[in-house]
């Protein structure tokens, strides 16, 4: 089915890696397939002038796909957008592996929520999706939030029924990102990061945010959650489920060897922290240049180390000179950094998600 939006709204760039030299390998293979879904309306004042976006996708067992976004459409592929014209609900949309839409469906109330993130449960039994909602109280499919926004997840089954549903944050303001904020551990919690400025949370640092972190049963019951971060700002973008039942955070900061945040070198700089099972902190690391380097996706490697991606606005080896580069970054299992790479144009490059290959290597997804 083709209508005249996108779901898929991006500009693309790719870039592999191999392992052996941390080179760039190009010959990428062709386009086997393109699937358009989206409505008709053509603006939101709430979220730039954008009406159906996409956030995350991952493959499904059975071979096709599920993906996640917003939408602000009520017609065509989309039907049954709670909110007044020009609001925003999450869209999820099943895909099989014909690339053949399975179902559409939207999810919200009459305010504003964007979907952001979502993870395959790992028995089969549907997917847990990480949103952002400026619902207050309860409304539509949203129950639970005291503040201006709060980070809205919940659980569908493969059918794309709700199972359960947790505004999590407090008084003022939480946020998670789009593309990797949500993860499921080897126990079967669930983990979701992002960001809060509500300042009443224990063990809130005092800056203007901190990096937040929740822990959900798999029945979506608070486990736990946590304030991480410094007395400026603090948030993260991306999670990991790692081999040691843990999890590794990332994110920017402007902090400098305050709190929890260790030494950095510039004004935003990326931010990794590791987590054990037990939800300490096993070590945190900054890395980047003078500049603003600013952070998107983390991922474990085969190694035990960890790979991530943003961009970077310079001073830093191999700096294409333009509005920001891709930056990609290698560190052990131990935080120690082992390479960071650049890569770009004269414009402005960024790279937003990364995939590990068999082969040891990875690839980058962004924008150019």
């Amino acid at each position: 089915m083709k209508t005249n939006k996108s779901i898929l709204r991006i500009l693309v760039c790719v870039f592999l890696f191999g392992t052996s030299a941390v080179t760039f390998a190009t010959g990428l293979p062709p386009l086997q397939d393109t699937i358009l879904l989206g409505g008709k309306q053509n603006s939101s004042p709430n979220y730039n002038d954008n009406s159906d976006l996409s956030a995350c996708i991952v493959q499904t067992s059975d071979g096709g796909f599920i993906a996640v976004g917003s939408s602000n459409s009520n017609d065509a592929d989309f039907h049954g957008n709670h909110g007044p014209a020009g609001y925003s609900d999450v869209a999820v949309a099943k895909l099989n592996a014909s690339h053949d839409t399975v179902w559409v469906k939207l999810y919200g109330s009459t305010s504003e929520e964007l979907g952001k993130s979502l993870v395959v449960c790992a028995d089969g039994s549907g997917y847990v999706i990480s949103a952002t909602t400026t619902c207050m109280g309860t409304n539509g499919d949203v129950s639970g939030n005291a503040g201006s926004n709060g980070i809205w997840v919940f659980k569908i089954n493969t059918s794309g029924v709700i199972q359960w549903q947790i505004v999590l944050g407090g008084i003022q303001s939480e946020t998670t990102q789009a593309g990797s904020s949500i993860t499921q551990l080897r126990d079967g919690d669930y983990v979701v990061c992002g960001q809060t400025s509500s300042t009443a949370l224990s063990g809130y640092h005092g800056g203007s945010s901190d990096g937040y972190v929740v822990r959900l049963s798999p029945t979506g019951s608070i486990v736990g959650s946590w304030c991480i971060g410094s007395n400026v700002q603090d948030l993260f973008t991306s999670i990991d489920a790692t081999s040691d039942s843990g999890y590794v955070l990332l994110g920017y900061t402007n902090g400098n060897n305050n709190q929890d945040v260790p030494v950095s070198s510039g004004s935003n700089d990326f931010w990794v922290v590791k987590m054990s099972k037990t939800n300490t902190i096993s070590w945190k690391k900054c890395a980047g240049g003078i500049n603003n380097d600013m952070s998107y996706c983390i991922k474990q490697t085969l190694d035990g180390g960890y790979v991530m991606t943003g961009s970077t606005k310079g001073n830093i080896t191999g700096y294409q000179g333009g509005l920001a580069d891709v930056l990609v970054a290698k560190m052990t299992s131990a935080g120690v950094l082992s390479w960071m790479k650049c890569r770009g144009g004269t414009g402005d490059d960024r790279g937003y998600s990364i995939a590990i290959l068999p082969d040891s290597g990875f690839v980058v997804c962004g924008q150019t």
